[in-house]
């Protein structure tokens, strides 16, 4: 699971993908190169957006991050301040202890200072990270906080907009309500996200004007590139014009359950990220746009199916959730869409009765491989983890759901994620230490033309159900073994050429094999 904030434009032709890989606990820079594969990454336990850190890109394209301590069931109350070079590499890191940890900010706009702040104080450093100065904030209500010049700052505290030096002294103070989402300083004038509007002041924040505008949310941001600012919305891209005037770009173009958080912009090129929701997982999502809000052109459609070769339950001895659960388990995944499918995500349901602060995953993240339309591809598992810490009492029933889902393919959301998704009713054997013995099944010939050998049936205890599915999971041919047989020849001669999935199902187990139709 990955939630994506924001995105800023970094040296190199890259983009800089702020977010996170898990729920809590763990938090992620992951800077892209232009064709969407990672230059490097940085995963760790301090936060770097919204209310638990922020990440600002500084002069030499490098990265500052600010954040938060994120113990997932506790936090701080240290924070962490790092720089990046363009490479990744950490050129220096500091660990703060604020009086007011919940909230941890950077400005950015200087060339020769930093400015780190909680909801109660400043922190002006060199950049080298050594302290230079700093001041409390008495209110201990900072919201946020921009560079003015070189020796003052504007600071949003509660509900009024000031401009303070670096010793901490309010220079002038003007109100505004308290839906501020982002502040920009223009050389000129500071524009203001706030409420509905698009607000503008001189450096002494004497009003200018203000203009309307739709869809703003907690998401919305200043957007900054080398020529133009831009304002992204819930539902598209503004131009934002020197007196505040904003004009509509491009709505974004749909993505099923997309919800976007943020975006960057360079020569031409939208970087958008933004999250999707497919059977109650969530996916981050980076995709290119143009400038008219046109994307690559990608036709992603994905199917997944499930494989169990054998499921158990055996006993951990730890108080209270004695019993864990485990499973042989492989994912199918069937391309439907009209391109080559080059990565693909399989997730899969794991049961953990109490909070976990670091959680356990099972997850397949491919990369590299080319999956022609039409074709499927063997993802195994092997064996993981179903359920962790169970009572006697949640053991007593022996039978369970194991459910897989595949994420956001080459890196977008499923253009049709209904059969995303796929779940089996398992009996989990108990008492065992290890897998059952992986069941035999086969089929001769393969590919087939008119008729096919099924064998291994016995161990799936009979009779069998043998299905042959299309790719889009509908049941072509079907036939059943009697109790004791341990093969059956299956007609395939009404079928199209293409690949199949022939599917077993007996008393004591199901099993699963691909099958190719061929004509001479």
């Amino acid at each position: 699971m990955v939630h994506y904030d924001h995105a800023l434009p970094v040296g190199g032709n890259r983009w800089a993908v702020i977010g996170g890989p898990t729920s809590a606990g763990s938090h992620a820079i992951s800077v892209r190169n232009a064709d969407g594969s990672i230059a490097w990454e940085q995963v760790g336990q301090y936060g770097n957006s919204g209310y638990m850190g922020a990440v600002a890109l500084l002069p030499d394209s490098g990265l500052l991050e600010a954040g938060v301590m994120d113990g997932c069931d506790y936090f701080g109350p240290d924070s962490r301040v790092r720089r990046y070079a363009p490479d990744g590499t950490v050129l220096w890191e500091k660990f703060m202890l604020f009086g007011n940890w919940w909230m941890a900010m950077v400005a950015e706009g200087s060339t020769d200072h930093i400015a780190i702040a909680s909801q109660d104080s400043v922190h002006i450093l060199d950049m080298d990270g050594n302290s230079v100065g700093g001041f409390d904030v008495p209110s201990a209500d900072l919201e946020n906080i921009h560079w003015a010049s070189d020796s003052t700052l504007f600071l949003m505290t509660g509900t009024d907009l000031k401009r303070y030096d670096l010793q901490g002294n309010a220079l002038v103070s003007t109100p505004i309500g308290s839906d501020v989402m982002d502040l920009h300083w223009g050389g000129q004038q500071l524009f203001v996200l706030a409420d509905d509007s698009v607000h503008r002041f001189n450096a002494g924040l004497v009003p200018l004007g203000s203009n309307a505008m739709a869809d703003l949310d907690g998401n919305s941001r200043f957007v900054v590139s080398d020529s133009a600012l831009y304002v992204t919305t819930a539902t598209g891209l503004y131009l934002l014009a020197a007196d505040g005037t904003p004009t509509l770009l491009f709505p974004w173009p749909a993505l099923p359950n997309l919800t976007t958080t943020g975006c960057a912009v360079r020569n031409g090129v939208v970087l958008q990220v933004g999250n999707t929701n497919i059977s109650d997982r969530n996916t981050g999502i980076v995709r290119t746009l143009t400038m008219g809000g046109v994307p690559v052109q990608h036709d992603p459609d994905v199917e997944v199916l499930l494989e169990v070769d054998s499921a158990w339950t055996h006993y951990a001895g730890t108080p209270f959730y004695p019993w864990n659960r485990k499973a042989d388990v492989t994912g199918f995944v069937v391309n439907h869409g009209t391109d080559t499918l080059r990565s693909v995500v399989l997730s899969m349901w794991k049961y953990v009765p109490f909070l976990l602060c670091d959680p356990f995953t099972n997850r397949i993240d491919t990369a590299g491989f080319a999956l022609a339309p039409g074709d499927t591809i063997s993802l195994p598992f092997g064996v993981v983890d179903v359920a962790l810490g169970l009572t006697e009492n949640q053991v007593a029933d022996s039978t369970g759901d194991i459910c897989i889902v595949a994420l956001a393919p080459d890196r977008l959301a499923d253009r049709s994620p209904t059969d995303n998704t796929a779940c089996t009713t398992v009996d989990f054997v108990m008492g065992m230490e290890g897998p059952k013995d992986h069941v035999p099944l086969s089929v001769f010939p393969n590919p087939a033309s008119n008729a096919c050998t099924v064998t291994g049936l016995a161990a799936l205890g009979g009779p069998v159900h043998v299905r042959v599915l299309d790719l889009a999971g509908r049941t072509v041919a079907e036939r059943f073994s009697d109790a004791a047989g341990n093969s059956l020849e299956l007609d395939v001669s009404g079928l199209p050429p293409g690949t199949c999935i022939l599917r077993a199902e007996g008393v004591i187990g199901r099993a699963m094999i691909k099958l190719v139709i061929a004509r001479p």
